[in-house]
């Protein structure tokens, strides 16, 4: 089942570096006011960008998902916010849509992408985002993060009562899907490589993982997004996921999901 406009939403994440190779993960509190450079608090409203300047300083984003405020980045952005459907696998019941309303990744009043596992005879479940293409006036090109100074940025929360959950990622492209897993490593799939773990705390977490490293694995773009090779005509599926151990309840939010060329130190 597509899940045509299933989330009517755009959304983010925020940011201090911790390494996990060969990723990056960016940790903030996503659920109290942050104070400012005078230690004062901020009060967070509803359509301000609090996106933290390590992000803002940065270039050349193509961005899969993020809140609209946030993504006024001007020329910085090269391919604005893509058009997206949502799909679950199979039979669009082994996932159902979570409560989105609260605080993004960036600590702001606004929506992100949240997943819960439904109870599911198969025992399997996953679920992906997809590009519509025959909505777009110009097609997207993702050619240009091959060039080898791109980074993959998501952010992704988890329940402080889910630790022994984890989610394996699927990063779609032209070439094989790369497969990495996020939790607990006792809970690795097979032939999955591994990602890292994060807090499961009810906070988000920040990973950015150096394309050059997807594309060790195969993962590759050339030209303009199409359906060759794809599930479905009109769509090209740009990152997939998956709880391998099928926990009934597990929750998966995203947010923040983009290309971009980090800021020069």
């Amino acid at each position: 089942m597509k899940m045509k406009n299933y989330f009517q939403m755009l959304a983010v994440a925020a940011g201090m570096v911790v390494a996990t190779a060969p990723f990056s993960s960016c940790e903030k509190n996503g659920n109290n006011d942050d104070p400012d450079d005078n230690g004062n608090e901020e009060e967070l409203v509803e359509g301000e960008s609090t996106l933290p300047d390590s992000i803002k300083k940065g270039s050349d984003f193509y961005i899969i998902f993020m809140d609209e405020t946030s993504a006024d980045l001007g020329s910085k952005v090269k391919e604005p916010i893509m058009l997206r459907d949502y799909d679950v696998w199979p039979a669009g019941q082994s996932l159902v849509a979570g409560e989105s309303l609260g605080i993004n990744s960036w600590g702001a009043p606004a929506e992100y992408i949240p997943w819960v596992v439904a109870s599911w005879d198969e025992g399997w479940n996953g679920g992906g985002i997809i590009a519509k293409l025959e909505e777009f006036e110009t097609t997207p090109d993702l050619s240009p993060i091959m060039d080898g100074d791109f980074y993959f940025h998501f952010a992704i929360k988890s329940p402080s009562n889910q630790t022994g959950v984890g989610w394996t990622l699927f990063f779609n492209s032209e070439g094989p899907d790369v497969s990495y897993y996020f939790g607990p490593m006792n809970g690795k799939p097979e032939n999955v490589l591994y990602g890292g773990n994060y807090p499961h705390d009810g906070e988000w977490h920040h990973f950015e993982i150096p394309v050059s490293e997807l594309a060790n694995e195969g993962y590759s773009w050339s030209e303009p997004l199409n359906d060759k090779g794809n599930f479905a005509e009109g769509r090209r599926y740009l990152l997939g996921y998956q709880n391998p151990s099928h926990t009934v309840g597990a929750e998966l939010n995203l947010d923040a999901i983009f290309f971009y060329k980090k800021p020069a130190k």
